[in-house]
């Protein structure tokens, strides 16, 4: 429950640290 809450905050705190993750994946 958290996390789904934590998922879209992180993203918009750092947008750019996910696409680099999911590019790197």
């Amino acid at each position: 429950m958290v996390q789904t809450y934590q998922s879209p905050v992180r993203v918009y705190k750092h947008p750019f640290e996910l696409v680099m993750a999911a590019y790197h994946k």
